[in-house]
Order: C-alpha cells, then structure tokens, then sequence
C-alpha cells in the first residue's frame, strides 16, 4: 500500500538522519537515549534533511522521462548552471529541454 511505502521511507529517513547527526547518544545508566526513549538535540535542532523526500511510483515511459528530465534541471539548478523557475519543466520549451542533456 502507498501509505505503508511512506511510512517506510518516514522512519528510514529519521533513522538515517539520527545515525548522522548523532542525535542519539549514551545516557548516564550506559543506556542509549535511544533505549531511554529520549533524545539529545542542540539549541538549532541539528537539521539534516531540508526537506522531506519525494517519492513517485513510476510507470510507463513517458513518466520515467518526465521524472529523468526533472533529476536534470534539479542538478543543473543545484549547480548554478539555470536559474529556478517556479514552473519547473512545464515552462521549458521542447529546445530547452534538449538543452538539459548536453
């Protein structure tokens, strides 16, 4: 089901960014916080993920290149090679898009 897919990815991520920022530590009885069911954060609350993920269950070609096209611009932005457009690839002409492979 989708929503047991979101769950998993929900606790995966807060795992991943526990292990990382090390939210989690040891505790005065040796125990971790963890075991403790407590948790040890600095004043700014250690942010490891900006934003929450996004996920998309593909199918058929035509979404597998929308979704290849949308990684492209999402890298060359994250590169300062193109400006953000808040209309994302809806805005881009057929020529702009070609633009993004090369």
């Amino acid at each position: 089901k989708r929503s047991m897919l979101q769950n998993f990815f929900r606790v995966l991520a807060g795992q991943i960014s526990q292990r990382v920022t090390g939210t989690f530590g040891k505790g005065q009885s040796g125990q971790s916080q963890m075991e403790q069911g407590q948790t040890r954060k600095s004043h700014s609350e250690l942010k490891f993920w900006r934003h929450r993920p996004f996920t998309r269950v593909i199918k058929g070609w035509k979404a597998y290149k929308t979704v290849q096209n949308y990684i492209q611009l999402n890298e060359q932005e994250e590169c300062g090679k193109r400006p953000y457009r808040k209309e994302r690839l809806r805005g881009l002409s057929p020529e702009e898009l070609q633009s993004l492979w090369e």
